[in-house]
Formats: C-alpha cells, structure tokens, sequence
C-alpha cells in the first residue's frame, strides 16, 4: 500500500469521526480535500474499497450537524444576501424542467445542483468562528495543493497540454486550470500575512506547485482570469487609501514575489500559447485567426440568437443539445456527440435559463462584491488590516474564476457556488457575529441588521 493511500484514508477517517465526535464542520473541511482529490481518478484508487466516499461524507456531515442543531441557529442564512439571489435562481432551475428540450440530462444537472446547494446550506450554518474558517480556506487550498502537486508529477500528457487531472467535474483541462487559480492570491496573502510560520512556508510550496499547474494547462482563459485577478489585488494595495502604510508594502511584495516566482516557472511552450491571444481578430459575427479556439465568439453570438427564441431558457445544456441545428458539422465536436458547447460561463447562463435566469445569476455575483465591500468598510474602522486584505484576497479569488469561466463553461461547477459561501461567512463570522482575527468578539451581541 502506498504512502498517498495511507494519508488518504487516515485522513478520511479522522475526518469522519471528528464530523461526529468534534464538530460537523469536519466534514466540508474533508469534502472539499475529497472533492479536489478525486479518488476515483488516481493511480492509487485501486488500493482502496470501491465506495461513495463524497456521499459517505455527505451523509455524516449531515449527521453531524443535526447532532448540534441549536448550536448552528444563529447563522441565519437569509442574513447572506446571496440567499435570496441563490435560492431563486435554484428555483427557477426547477420550473424550466417543464420545459427543457434534453429533460434527462437537465434533471440530473438539477439534482446536482441541489447537492451543492445542500453543501453550500451547511457550510454557512456550521462554519461560523476564525477558527474553522481558517480551516475550512486550508481544507480548500490542500486539496488545490495536490491538484497542483499531481499536474507537476505528470507534465503535459497530450497536444502539450495537461489532461485528465482534476476533481469529477472539472478533468477538463481549462476547467482544472479555471481552479487552479482561485487559490493563488490568497497564499500570496498567507506568504506575507501567515500568522504561524508554518503558514507562510505551506503558503510557498502550495504556491509553486499551483503555479506550475497552471503554466502546465496553457489555458489562455485562466491565464487572462489570473491577470484580471491580480490587477483587482494591486487596486486594493496600491490605490486603495488604507492609511497602514508598512501593511500595505508587505502585501505589495508578496504580489511581486508571486509574479516573479510564476515567471519564473514559465516555459517556452507557455509563452507561445499565450502570445496567440494578441492575434485575435473579433469581426462582426466571428472570431477569426484564434489559433486552437476559433470561431468561439461565434459560438456567443449562436446563444444570443437563441436566446431570443427561448427567451425563458432551454434547460440544462440545451445549448449543447440544440447545437447541431444551427451550427456547422465541421465545427460539432464528434467526441462530444456531435454537438457544441458555448465555451462562456455566462452564455451557458443566459441560455439554460433565459433572462430571468441570467439576472439572478448576476444577482448572486454582485451581492457577493456588494457585501465584501460592506465587510471591509467595517474592517477599516476597526483597523483590522489583517481580515481586510484577506476579505480582498478571498474575492480575487472569485474573480479569478469568474474571469476564467467567461471562455468555458462553468455555470455548473461546485467552485462557482463555493466562493459566495465563502464570502457569505467570512460576513458572518466577522461583520454579523463581530469576531476579531484572533477569536475576540470585537461586540458582545450580533449586528441584528440584515447586510446591504
């Protein structure tokens, strides 16, 4: 038996009895380290029992919580503005099944959907102090850790990129990347910013290894996600007026360390798929001259017209399904059944479930930034630096795969519903309950004052 199986399942197991015994957060600490390790596809799986190891976690979790009901009853989750957004857009997935033109493949998408939902509900109930909420964004960057650490072990596996990798839903290799980057300017944060050594030093390795993930899936989209995340860090620390000088200097070089060190881990091969993205030549209703994802744009534009027609969306990868009737066979994936996918998050969105549907999804999105930027307001008056470039880093993070998923599709993803509950109890925690980083209640009774 080897090493990584030996860890794998005596961390499962003391994640399961510690969701029993200690604490049900135990277990979405476990399942986000389970959901990123992906079990079933490694080398090493055949060592293991065949068994539902994310339903086992699910259902002791589950246990686990209404173990501790009461303890949980003052995280309301109706305080998160995100609820609201979020609730009616899972909604609305289930009325459109009356009307979605592929009704078996939207029903299974739905009841995954609810899954995430379901996990999305507990973690907000059950991670509501500093200290499983540091656990709970390691649990996450662990588990990117050894997507980071398996892409390097590996290399490019095919057509000089790297295939295969990745948790169920994302082994697609622009989706693996799309994760990948989410972690990397939070560890940028926790290399300057760790409160124990061993933060830092973690911080640096899981960076490097990440890093080197993502050099090694050539993904022009995270590549441009990344950029578009870190441009949104530097705002915070070079523009934003935060009068701790020292503080922001530090976070400053540990962006520059970070850019530096992905530099660094650059190839040759990189930088050539990269220099294609300035060849792009958007025309009227084409993409012309995009070497490896020509015509994508088109294919944006197809969902637009289509959204005209099905103005109340077609249902879960109705796109997908209706593809071949109004794109041309040479442009059909064969792989894919013969059909095409809208390579955009938002188009995937705007399609699946009409305008109603796109509005709430943007809803959901904006109430996240809106309730960060009350949370920081509320950091800068109690000058608590620490949390307020953590809350910073958390929504780069986001935005990050936001920025990826707008060229694939990601609408789906467990990532994309991760982030909001991230956010929504980072609020909780240190708006609402009013904690400080160390574990002191900066108040005494919770904020009875519903965010904005």
């Amino acid at each position: 038996m080897s090493k990584i199986v030996i860890i794998f399942v005596l961390t499962y197991l003391g994640g399961i009895f510690a969701a029993i015994l200690i604490d049900g957060a135990y277990g979405i600490f476990l399942y986000e380290i389970e959901y990123c390790v992906n079990p079933r596809s490694q080398w090493w799986y055949g060592n293991l029992p065949d068994l539902r190891y994310s339903f086992i976690i699910a259902i002791i979790t589950f246990a686990g919580f209404l173990m501790r009901i009461r303890k949980y009853s003052q995280n309301r989750i109706f305080a998160a503005p995100q609820t609201k957004w979020l609730l009616s857009l899972t909604i609305l997935m289930g009325l459109v099944s009356f009307i979605a033109v592929w009704p078996e493949k939207h029903k299974e998408i739905y009841i995954n959907h609810l899954k995430i939902m379901g996990f999305v509900f507990l973690l907000y109930k059950m991670i509501d102090t500093p200290q499983k909420y540091e656990k709970m964004i390691w649990a996450f960057l662990i588990g990117c850790f050894y997507l980071g650490w398996v892409a390097h072990s590996l290399g490019r596996t095919g057509y000089g990129r790297l295939e295969g990798v990745g948790p169920s839903d994302s082994q697609e290799v622009n989706s693996l990347a799309a994760i990948l980057i989410t972690p990397i300017p939070i560890l940028i944060f926790y290399i300057i910013e760790g409160k124990k050594y061993w933060q830092k030093i973690a911080a640096l390795i899981f960076l490097a290894y990440i890093m080197d993930g993502v050099i090694l899936t050539t993904s022009r989209g995270a590549f441009l996600g990344l950029v578009v995340s870190l441009l949104y860090f530097s705002y915070f620390i070079f523009f934003k007026r935060v009068k701790n000088f020292k503080f922001k200097m530090k976070m400053a070089f540990g962006l520059v360390l970070g850019l530096i060190l992905f530099y660094q881990l650059t190839d040759v091969t990189f930088w050539e798929r990269m220099t294609t993205l300035k060849h792009v030549e958007v025309g009227e209703r084409e993409l012309v001259g995009a070497e490896g994802g020509a015509h994508r744009t088109s294919y944006w534009f197809k969902g637009l017209d289509l959204v005209k027609e099905y103005p109340l969306g077609v249902g879960g990868w109705g796109y997908l399904y209706l593809s071949p009737q109004f794109i041309s066979e040479d442009d059909l994936v064969q792989e894919a059944g013969g059909m095409r996918a809208p390579h955009s998050t938002w188009i995937d969105a705007l399609v699946d479930y009409g305008y109603i549907g796109f509005i709430l999804f943007l809803g959901m999105i904006f109430s996240c930034f809106k309730l960060s930027r009350k949370v920081r307001k509320h950091l800068l008056h109690t000058k608590n630096y620490y949390l307020y470039y953590q809350n910073v880093a958390i929504d780069a993070g986001f935005l990050a795969f936001l920025g990826a998923g707008t060229f694939i599709d990601r609408f789906y993803a467990e990532t994309m519903y991760w982030f909001p509950a991230f956010l929504a109890c980072f609020a909780n925690i240190y708006l609402l309950k009013g904690y400080s980083s160390n574990g002191e209640k900066i108040f005494n009774e919770i904020d009875k004052k519903k965010p904005e």
